[in-house]
């Protein structure tokens, strides 16, 4: 199947659109993930049906993979809405389990944010669901100088976190 190039936030829905299960996963192409990855997140998933996303603690690795550290973040839905609203911390859109139908519900991606396109989507399944993120790393986050959210594009993703979260603004606490 082949799409035309229309960025980033499209080809996630594209792919989303094709996909059968009743969980969507995430993961970039250059991050690694443990064997179990999906079967403790699925397990998770599976055990709350007040869940539309499941994320999971990482290892930062460098380009040749290396591990520098472990990057944990908090477990339950009430932490982890307080940080995506006060833009704190928050896990690795690599990491992210969703449940198809809540990805459905809120419409995909938003295509016309360029960058954050995670944090935008995040808000919207927030206002229909719970998260949770497991305490284990379960994944290999590469940095490296590219990618978007470091150097100097760091400055232009906190610009378009912050275009998402005054668009999400009337996102109810659901905690």
């Amino acid at each position: 199947v082949f799409q035309n190039n229309s960025g980033l936030a499209s080809a996630l829905n594209f792919a989303a659109s094709l996909a059968n299960g009743k969980w969507l996963a995430r993961i970039d192409a250059d991050d690694l993930m443990t064997e179990n990855r999906l079967e403790v997140q699925h397990d998770i998933a599976t055990s709350n049906d007040d869940l539309v996303c499941v994320f999971a603690d990482h290892y930062d690795i460098d380009e040749y993979g290396n591990i520098h550290n472990i990057q944990s973040y908090p477990n339950s839905f009430k932490d982890l809405f307080s940080n995506l609203k006060s833009i704190k911390k928050f896990p690795s859109h690599s990491s992210a389990l969703i449940l198809k139908e809540a990805f459905d519900i809120v419409g995909g991606y938003n295509i016309y944010m360029k960058r954050t396109q995670d944090w935008d989507l995040w808000y919207r399944l927030s206002s229909i669901g719970k998260f949770q993120c497991i305490n284990e790393p379960l994944l290999y986050i590469r940095s490296h100088n590219n990618q978007l959210s470091s150097g100097s594009g760091s400055r232009l993703q906190e610009s378009y976190v912050m275009y998402a979260k005054i668009g999400r603004a009337s996102c109810r606490e659901r905690v």
